[in-house]
């Protein structure tokens, strides 16, 4: 998602505020290692160790209601333009 080279520069400023207010979240319910899991999902290298814990971030925010509003925010901070 990082170095997503095909898309528009503009869908790639949006997934980047997606992760931003995702990696926030998890840390506001108790996830203790999102600037980990951020560096290693900036290197492009899927590893067992980086899916454990965007499963421990993605479990912290919350069951998929928490995680739309989640996303949600995201698109407020956008302005609504996705």
């Amino acid at each position: 998602m990082f170095h997503a080279k095909k898309a528009d520069p503009d869908v790639r400023q949006f997934a980047r505020r997606v992760l931003d207010v995702v990696f926030a979240a998890a840390a506001e319910k108790g996830f203790r290692r999102a600037d980990l899991l951020e560096t290693m999902m900036s290197k492009r290298e899927p590893s067992p160790r980086m899916r454990v814990l965007a499963g421990q971030a993605t479990a912290a925010i919350g069951d998929n209601l928490a995680f739309a509003r989640v996303i949600a925010r995201a698109g407020s901070i956008a302005g609504g333009k996705q």
